[in-house]
């Protein structure tokens, strides 16, 4: 039981380094910073004929999170032989911190 609990709280660690990785993600994309050549990229492609690729490809911080999120999840899942059933929760964490940190109306 313990175990599983200590597993829980470790998952929640991960999750909250997560998600401030992808907001420094984010954060590459603004103007004047490393990555704002890639998100004009996918603007100029995609926002007006795949709006849906668009988000996921870094228009949108929470639905491209989603997808970091489970990619590393499962990063994590082999580097720490963290249980699968933690996934849900996992992704929850981090929209939720996304959805609050993110400055966005």
């Amino acid at each position: 039981m313990l175990e599983h609990i200590l597993e829980f709280i470790f998952m929640m660690f991960l999750s909250v380094g997560t998600s401030f990785f992808i907001l420094f993600i984010d954060f590459t994309f603004n103007e004047n910073n490393i990555f704002d050549w890639y998100y004009l990229f996918i603007y100029k492609k995609f926002e007006k004929t795949y709006p849906k690729l668009f988000k996921i490809l870094g228009g949108c911080v929470i639905c491209y999170g989603t997808w970091v999120s489970f990619g590393l999840f499962n990063i994590y899942h082999h580097m720490f032989n963290i249980n699968y059933i933690y996934v849900i929760p996992f992704i929850g964490i981090n929209y939720i911190i996304l959805k609050i940190l993110k400055d966005d109306d």
